[in-house]
């Protein structure tokens, strides 16, 4: 099993409000996203 194994990939949409999107951290968003997602995968 590895990054993208077979039958179990997925992707996450990120929706955000049109007057949203730039006081968005999103280093922050996407550090805390693959910290929840690694660690549900034991990639971390």
């Amino acid at each position: 099993p590895g990054l993208f194994s077979e039958g179990s990939d997925s992707y996450r949409a990120f929706k955000v409000g049109l007057h949203d999107y730039q006081q968005t951290d999103w280093a922050a968003y996407l550090n805390q996203w693959l910290a929840q997602v690694g660690g549900q995968r034991n990639w971390l």
